[in-house]
Formats: C-alpha cells, structure tokens, sequence
C-alpha cells in the first residue's frame, strides 16, 4: 500500500516498482469536501495501512485512466469493508461483480447509522459531483 486519496482511490506499487492509481470497484465515497469525506478516508487508511502487501483484481478502467480494482488486504475485501462500515455507497450502476452482497451491507450499515449514515443528510457523491458541475456552469 502506497497513498490513500480519499474514500475510495489508492495507489499502490507493483513488484516491477511501477504506481498504479486505483479506484476502488462498485463503491463510491463522499468526496473529501464532503461531510464525512475526510472520515471515509481516514476508515480507509485504517484498512490498508502503509507499506502493507495487498492484492489487487484490477476490473477495467474508468474514464479517467485508473484501474478500476477490488483490493484485499490479508483476504479482507476492503472495498466491501468500506461499505460495510458506513464509509461508502455501493456503486450499483457499476457493479456486476458483489451486486448482492454490496446491496445487503449498504442496508445493514445504513439501518445502524453507521460512519457516513450517522449524518441526516448524506449526499450521494454522484449528486454532490453533479450541483457542483451545474453550480459551475451557472458562475460562467
């Protein structure tokens, strides 16, 4: 493990020493100007501390040019990990993959409040994305 950026990008390091950014597969996090971005992040350092050795199934690549990736640290999946603990939507649009399983941790966190769920107004990070890029348009 080599750099967390937010809630669900990391960079990693392969054994040919070669960075690869990854976005984590069929989950989304609150960006970090987010409430609760900051938090998302700090759950995933948490998961994947530095200088750990953790195994990548790279899924394809976004628009962007990531590797889109489930990570395991030690068989954990942390990208379920991170919805399962409250720190992420699950990414339905995209997933073909854990669609089930995501769904069903998604509900479980959000029945218990927890990580982002706490919060009473959680917002999507697709819909936060979207009011910034129409807030954007309508400044110009």
């Amino acid at each position: 493990m080599e750099w967390i950026h937010d809630g669900d990008t990391v960079s990693v390091i392969d054994s040919q020493n070669v960075k690869h950014k990854l976005r984590l597969y069929a989950i989304d996090a609150p960006e970090l100007a987010q409430s609760s971005g900051k938090e998302s992040m700090k759950n995933l350092v948490r998961l994947l501390p530095k200088q750990k050795t953790v195994r990548v199934e790279v899924e394809n690549k976004d628009r962007y040019g990531r590797e889109v990736a489930t990570v395991y640290l030690n068989d954990k999946n942390i990208n379920r990990q991170q919805i399962a603990e409250g720190w992420a939507w699950h990414y339905k649009q995209y997933d073909k993959k854990f669609y089930n399983d995501y769904d069903k941790l998604e509900k479980s966190a959000k029945d218990q409040r927890l990580g982002l769920w706490h919060y009473p107004n959680a917002k999507e990070p697709w819909e936060y994305r979207k009011s910034n890029r129409e807030k954007t348009k309508k400044s110009k």
